[in-house]
């Protein structure tokens, strides 16, 4: 017994002593594949500008930079570069926070001595800080915070200022996640406008590394964004704007059997408020099916070899159309909005759009053929729209295309307003009169479906110009 306590004990003792370094390697290995990766991107320069590896811990000062080439090489854009502050303490036996079991115990930072002058730190802590532990299997979970702070530019006196950033995420080969709130983020312009946007969250959801993540390449994922409420003051209008509990909720499910890939997404908005226009309980669910995985890939590549040689823009995006095009319209692409409701000034709109590419064999001889887009576009369109929704359309259209007649423009504003009445009913019974709209007991109604070539309006047959 006391055989196996003592060979036990000195096992311990090994891993004790011994697996720092190993973990130690580990983290440098890892620190040096991600900023490899975020460099092959071509829009950062990351290098690691000191480090100290010992056996239990590694320091390391971190260098971030903007390739500002990458936006535009001709603008005189200033140069943007920054100090990361990276320690980690090497496992198995963690103490940092608390004695535990793990690999790593890491930290990464943005001190206030590193940030820029007209940035001022109003809450606790540094800049930023990410905190994180990698367990015995390798996956990591972490947590960052961005602390409340003032900007203010010099050149234009805009403002900037945020109550700070609290966010947690996981990190493992095969899935990634991320999740963070802002509780509130304010811009100013004097004069100009001011922005407050209340409760903003996003989260993330891959299934795969965040080495793919970062790349760009198509794995299955989800994302989410909203917030709260949006205040918007356009102060040269004297004109404000308001959105309450807007969200929108993204999916990309890959189907590698197939090669294809589908996009959904669903937007979610329940009031806005604006000067003329009154919006409520706002739905939109859209899909884009049937996509490429390799479509998608060259045109990844399209818009990278673009950046690069930008004086061969129209050269490269055409030998990519005609590489990759034909396979992806074999493949019967889709747009569709399966749903959108919403409530425009106490009027409501429904709508619900199909349309699909089909029967696609081979490539037109120029891209510009009216005859090859007609013979293979398969598309439904269905609106309802109630009465008062349908008079804020059409007198939002007229508004628009009044305002640049000087004598409408010097007009007092009521009667402005009584002309654009008159004229927005007199539009919707010309439209009805033509059969672009069916009139109904409450309102209007519009079917357009196309397909085998050829088109119909409200089941009225349209002729096609050759």
């Amino acid at each position: 017994m006391k055989k196996w306590l003592f060979t036990i004990a000195a096992l311990l003792i090994a891993l004790g002593l011994i697996g720092p370094k190993f973990t130690g390697n580990v983290f440098n290995q890892q620190l040096e594949q991600y900023i490899d990766t975020v460099n092959k991107l071509g829009v950062y320069e990351v290098n690691i500008k000191s480090r100290e590896q010992g056996w239990f811990s590694t320091d390391a000062t971190i260098e971030v930079g903007l390739n500002m080439a990458s936006f535009d090489p001709n603008a005189p854009l200033p140069e943007i570069n920054i100090e990361l502050q990276a320690d980690a303490q090497h496992g198995p036996i963690l103490t940092n926070e608390g004695l535990s079991i793990g690999l790593l115990q890491w930290s990464l930072g943005v001190s206030d001595e590193t940030a820029a002058s007209d940035i001022v730190l109003t809450g606790e802590g540094p800049l930023y800080r990410a905190v994180g532990k990698m367990n015995l299997l390798g996956t990591t979970i972490y947590r960052d915070a961005l602390s409340a702070f003032t900007y203010t530019d010099v050149a234009t006196n805009m403002r900037f200022s945020t109550q700070g950033w609290q966010g947690e995420g996981y990190l493992g080969a095969q899935q990634t996640r991320y999740a963070g709130s802002m509780t509130t983020l304010e811009m100013a312009m004097p004069g100009l406008y001011e922005l407050v946007i209340t409760d903003l969250g996003v989260s993330v959801q891959a299934q795969g590394s965040i080495y793919e993540m970062i790349l760009g390449q198509l794995i299955e994922s989800t994302a989410s964004v909203g917030f709260a409420q949006m205040q918007v003051a356009d102060l040269l209008a004297n004109t404000q704007m308001q959105m309450d509990g807007f969200a929108v909720n993204y999916a990309l499910e890959m189907d590698d059997a197939q090669g294809l890939a589908n996009f959904n997404s669903q937007l979610t908005l329940a009031q806005l408020d604006a000067s003329d226009i009154s919006i409520r309980d706002m739905v939109m669910h859209s899909e884009v099916n049937n996509i490429e995985q390799a479509f998608l890939r060259a045109y990844q590549d399209m818009n990278k070899a673009v950046a690069q040689n930008p004086q061969q823009t129209s050269e490269i995006m055409q030998q990519v159309m005609l590489d990759n095009l034909l396979p992806q319209l074999m493949a019967e692409p889709e747009l569709n909005i399966t749903k959108f409701n919403a409530q425009l000034n106490n009027g409501n709109i429904e709508l619900s759009s199909n349309s699909k590419i089909v029967g696609v064999t081979s490539l037109p001889d120029t891209m510009e053929s009216n005859d090859f887009w007609l013979e293979h576009l398969q598309s439904q369109t269905y609106v309802d729209i109630d009465d008062e929704a349908a008079q804020v359309i059409a007198t939002m259209v007229l508004a628009s295309q009044l305002a640049q007649n000087p004598d409408f423009a010097q007009m007092e504003l009521s009667q402005r307003t009584q002309i654009l009445q008159q004229q927005s009913l007199a539009t919707l019974e010309g439209l009805v009169a033509q059969g672009l709209l069916i009139k109904t007991s409450d309102g209007y109604s519009m079917a357009f479906v196309m397909q085998d070539g050829q088109a119909s309006l409200n089941d009225t047959v349209i002729p096609l110009a050759d």
